[in-house]
């Protein structure tokens, strides 16, 4: 009797072999991408969400506002776009201060070492003076 040998059965487990391998590789490929995108998150904190202002920032804008249109000399000096270059101004609380220099209006909340920056920006009306945050951009700087 004579045994006849299929060649297919071994070219079949090679075949299997190559797609198993060719699985492994892209499994570990998506593996070690997931593990990059985790170790580069790690790089990046984020404190706090830049178009949210607490209400206390809000009330704290809305002193300094006041105290703004009750003094006539601070409130020309700041509609007037090259005196308020030269116009040096700050308010205090006990959390929050309010400057400006050299043009630009910060308010600064202070929280423990960290200072955290946001820049406002003055809207000049013909009665008074309005103070609002410029687009919620934040700096936050260590100290």
């Amino acid at each position: 009797m004579y045994i006849k040998k299929t060649e297919k059965e071994g070219f079949i487990l090679v075949e299997t072999m190559i797609i198993v391998a060719v699985c492994i590789l892209i499994l570990n490929m998506y593996i070690k991408g997931t593990i990059w995108d985790i170790e580069k998150s790690s790089l990046y904190t984020i404190n706090n969400d830049l178009l949210y202002m607490d209400e206390s920032e809000l009330e704290f804008i809305d002193v300094v506002k006041e105290e703004i249109n009750k003094n006539q000399e601070l409130k020309d000096k700041i509609k007037n776009d090259e005196l308020i270059k030269e116009l040096e101004y700050r308010y205090t609380n006990d959390d929050f201060s309010f400057n400006i220099t050299k043009g630009k209006i910060f308010l600064i909340k202070s929280e423990n070492k960290n200072k955290l920056y946001k820049k406002l920006k003055a809207i000049n009306l013909e009665e008074e003076i309005i103070i609002i945050p410029d687009y919620y951009k934040a700096y936050n700087l260590m100290y």
